[in-house]
């Protein structure tokens, strides 16, 4: 099979960012590359918020988060919906989950979809939304 086309630089440097501030509990840094105007909905669907609300609760999220949680990519998808939009998905893996008696639950995946807009500053995110997948579910 041909290898996957290489993702533009710009979409790399977003989806490191919020590698990076997963990694260092930084909810700052997590909408750093959101639009002023961006909206976030959580993968339970519970929280809806934009950029300022979006910051404020990713700071009680990492506070609730232990430090044995961690995050890896297992891959990224990415559609262009014209020149000024882009569909961006990237595939985690979270590993470390703790039940509330302390035991760990089996790694989860789970899939973070934004809708970017290129903008004057550059490539921002307008929508973001985070699901869990049940992998024994997934029809292919």
């Amino acid at each position: 099979a041909p290898a996957p086309p290489a993702l533009d630089p710009a979409f790399r440097a977003i989806l490191d960012n919020f590698n990076a501030a997963w990694d260092s509990r930084d909810a700052g840094r997590f909408v750093r590359d959101f639009a002023d105007d961006a909206d976030f909905m959580q993968a339970f669907g519970r929280y809806r918020a934009g950029r300022a609300d979006t910051e404020a609760f990713m700071r009680r999220f990492f506070s609730l988060q232990t430090g044995g949680f961690t995050s890896r990519e297992v891959g990224v998808r990415v559609r262009m919906v014209g020149d000024d939009v882009a569909f961006l998905e990237q595939e985690l893996e979270g590993l470390g989950v703790r039940n509330a008696d302390g035991s760990e639950q089996p790694a989860r995946r789970g899939q973070m979809m934004l809708v970017l807009r290129r903008r004057a500053e550059g490539w921002r995110i307008q929508h973001y939304r985070y699901l869990d997948i049940h992998t024994t579910t997934i029809v292919k």
